[in-house]
């Protein structure tokens, strides 16, 4: 059985013909890793990433405790977690026709 968790906002731009939004403070995806309940989750597990609507694309970064991060390559839309034990925060950045925007969650491997 697949388990869905709504991922904790970052910043996201939206505009049209008929209106613009902008939420683009300062953000650190550390701190937003805090406003999510940290998943624990098994090595080299497969986390799918699924975003409502159909995207132009997504791209993930992992980043560390000295706020450093990496571009992390999925197969497909599906990440293969690390195969070390630790603790990890990720940054998924979605872009559309209209819009951007990024989501954070963070993972306990086990």
């Amino acid at each position: 059985m697949m388990k869905k968790y709504n991922l904790t906002h970052g910043y996201y731009t939206y505009k049209d013909e008929k209106v613009e939004i902008n939420k683009l403070n300062p953000f650190s995806p550390m701190e937003a890793a805090e406003q999510f309940d940290t998943l624990a989750v098994a090595k080299n597990s497969k986390i799918e990433i699924v975003l409502e609507d159909k995207t132009t694309y997504i791209t993930v970064h992992q980043w560390n405790e000295n706020d450093e991060d990496e571009e992390v390559l999925l197969d497909e839309i599906v990440l293969t977690v690390p195969a070390e034990k630790g603790y990890y925060v990720y940054e998924v950045v979605g872009a559309w026709k209209n819009g951007e925007t990024t989501l954070v969650f963070d993972i306990d491997v086990k």
